[in-house]
């Protein structure tokens, strides 16, 4: 199956969200399924992410 997860910031910014969906991905890739991330451009703290 694919997945596709939205959330508002994700992994390399720190918190329990990020880390929580970064966890979930790892596990669903382990099971075999597919999983993509679509998120903001930037972490809460002002950090701007990359484009991969």
């Amino acid at each position: 199956m694919r997945i596709l997860h939205a959330v508002n910031s994700f992994y390399p910014c720190t918190g329990g969200l990020e880390s929580a969906v970064r966890l979930q991905c790892e596990e669903l890739i382990r099971l075999g399924h597919t999983c993509d991330v679509v998120t903001l451009e930037g972490c809460p703290n002002g950090k701007k992410l990359g484009q991969e």
